[in-house]
């Protein structure tokens, strides 16, 4: 679709507004009719020699603004100024590019019809400056350690403590007695930098301190915390001993009569009196006394002394020198045994 075409269906659109307008007077007819529209169209020159292709350019009269058309290959189509009231009627027209004013300016027409301007060129001396991207600030975490002091008691042990800056809260740390370290404050975002900082110990705040302490990004400060008024912990009352149930008496238990198991009597025995067996006396013998013989004593010449044998060893030797009735009297004493034995066998019989 060529400009001329695209020129045409916007006039044709500015016509059916304006007749639209006419038809309904209403407040407009109390002020008068609004100026004509009119429809810019025309080549975009940077006098610098920047491409502004990409860029936009508005009309404006007073506090009006038209809308925003874009520049395509050095040129700029229907842009239109429909001016709202008779009020506007001929005020300077001025044209901008991306807020850069161009050379060229217009002035509104009396009322009627839409007016097309095809060749409307404008002409700027450089193209608009670049809009700085802003820079992010990096917001370090800051650092605080320090002493707690409790108006008239002790700082309770192991107690919360905590940091605030408008809406954001710190990650509760653990205090030691009246001492407190590494209290992290890290705000999501530079808007907490300068702000003043309120401290709570177990969710209680502190006496504001003497200069105020505000939030510095990566500071690390050593702080006296003073809390006053600091409510008094209310010891906890012991667990109650829990009472035992009472222990149930248990019921006396029958105890069984035994009844009398008859004891059997085992019957008596008749004692036998034992046979006596007679045993034969013993029969002692009688030992008779050996008769000492006189030997008659025979002169002999001395002779030399031999040396003396022992005598009666032993019960058969035949060494020791008996008499034969000595002799005949211990063989009574061991035959003595046997015929006592014989004797007794014999008498069993």
């Amino acid at each position: 679709m060529g400009t001329k075409s695209s020129l045409l269906i916007v006039l044709a659109t500015i016509v059916a507004i304006a007749t639209t307008s006419t038809l309904s007077l209403g407040e407009a007819e109390a002020q008068g009719f609004p100026p004509s529209p009119v429809i810019y169209s025309g080549s975009v020159t940077v006098t610098s020699g920047e491409d502004p292709t990409g860029l936009f350019i508005t009309a404006r009269v007073l506090d009006y603004e038209s809308e925003p058309v874009a520049v395509v290959n050095g040129a700029y189509i229907a842009l239109i100024v429909l001016l709202p009231d008779s009020t506007f009627s001929g005020q300077t027209v001025t044209f901008h590019l991306n807020g850069v004013q161009a050379q060229e300016t217009d002035s509104s027409l009396a009322p009627g019809l839409p007016l097309p301007k095809p060749d409307f060129n404008l002409t700027f001396a450089k193209l608009p400056e670049p809009t700085p991207t802003p820079t992010p600030v990096i917001v370090a975490p800051a650092v605080f350690s320090g002493v707690i002091v409790v108006a008239g008691s002790q700082p309770p042990e192991r107690a919360k403590l905590t940091a605030r800056i408008g809406g954001y809260e710190t990650t509760a740390i653990t205090t030691t007695g009246p001492v407190f370290t590494n209290l992290v404050i890290a705000p999501p975002d530079e808007s907490a930098v300068g702000q003043p900082i309120l401290f709570f110990l177990n969710g209680f705040l502190s006496a504001p301190p003497v200069p105020a302490v505000v939030f510095k990004s990566g500071e690390f400060k050593t702080i006296n915390l003073i809390f006053v008024d600091f409510p008094t912990p209310t010891p906890t009352p012991p667990p109650p001993t829990p009472t035992p149930p009472p222990t149930a008496t248990p019921s006396p238990t029958a105890t069984p009569t035994p009844t009398a198991t008859a004891t059997p009597i085992p019957p008596t025995a008749t004692p036998v009196p034992p046979t006596a067996t007679p045993v034969p006396p013993t029969p002692t013998a009688t030992r008779v006394p050996p008769t000492a013989t006189a030997v008659a004593a025979l002169t002999a010449p001395p002779s030399p002394t031999p040396t003396p044998e022992p005598s009666g060893g032993g019960c058969n030797s035949t060494s020791a020198n008996v008499s034969a009735l000595t002799g005949l009297g211990n063989m009574l004493l061991l035959a003595a045994p046997l015929a006592l034995i014989a004797g007794f066998r014999r008498r069993r019989r």
